[in-house]
């Protein structure tokens, strides 16, 4: 899985990054991921296990060296992931494979959603994150910095 990373002006902000001009781009490997309704585990020796709500992509085709008009023609459908990180790990180095690929940290769905049944890139929609049943992000997709249409172009399904 690849992942795109600060890319909302205001987790940017609340995190103490300055947003960058380039996506961050990190990996997301199997052992991390689970299924909707999953327990996510966090690892014994660290206390800083976090969520963060995201828009998962799937990608249908394989879209290389596309044009940014064209990617989202590559994209399957969507879904939603939560990207839990063990952050103590996640700022070790200064890249954030190891706090984001902890077994059991990452979870999937529970739907996938067409890309025809969505709006281009999912623009317009709401991505909302709840704990316990309170809201704890919100964030509209259009207010990505780097647009599904402009990440999506450079995938290759496996």
């Amino acid at each position: 899985m690849i992942c795109i990373g600060l890319n909302y002006h205001d987790h940017s902000a609340e995190s103490g990054f300055q947003q960058p001009d380039y996506p961050t781009v990190f990996g997301r490997f199997n052992s991390s991921l689970i299924a909707h309704g999953a327990p996510i585990l966090r690892p014994a020796f660290s206390e800083q296990l976090d969520y963060e709500g995201e828009l998962a992509a799937v990608i249908g085709k394989p879209a290389f060296e596309v044009s940014e008009a064209e990617a989202l023609e590559h994209v399957a459908g969507y879904s939603i992931f939560n990207d839990a990180s063990i952050r103590d790990y996640q700022f070790k180095s200064p890249q954030w494979t190891p706090g984001k690929n902890f077994d059991d940290t990452g979870a999937f769905g529970p739907h996938f959603i067409t890309a025809d049944a969505l709006p281009a890139g999912c623009d317009g929609l709401m991505l909302r994150t709840r704990l316990n049943g309170a809201v704890v992000q919100e964030a509209s997709i259009s207010d990505m910095v780097f647009p599904s249409r402009s990440w999506s172009r450079s995938c290759r399904p496996s």
